[in-house]
């Protein structure tokens, strides 16, 4: 992550990525906003079940509880 945080370039990518931007910036600055953003990514169930179910995402910024 420090190594790409010296590319000038790419760290200017990560700062304009907005939903609307995500599709114009390169796979890098994807890794680079996905590390931002997630603090650990496990798995909790077995080969087979969907993404959602099969791994648990810790966010850095807790998501808001259900309304």
């Amino acid at each position: 992550m420090l190594e790409n945080e010296s590319d000038l370039s790419l760290m200017r990518e990560v700062m304009i990525v907005t939903p609307d931007t995500w599709n114009e910036v390169s796979e890098d600055a994807h890794h680079m906003v996905f590390g931002y953003l997630i603090k650990r990514i496990r798995p909790v169930g077995p080969f087979g079940l969907p993404d959602a179910e099969r791994f648990s995402i810790t966010w850095r910024i807790p998501e808001a509880p259900a309304a």
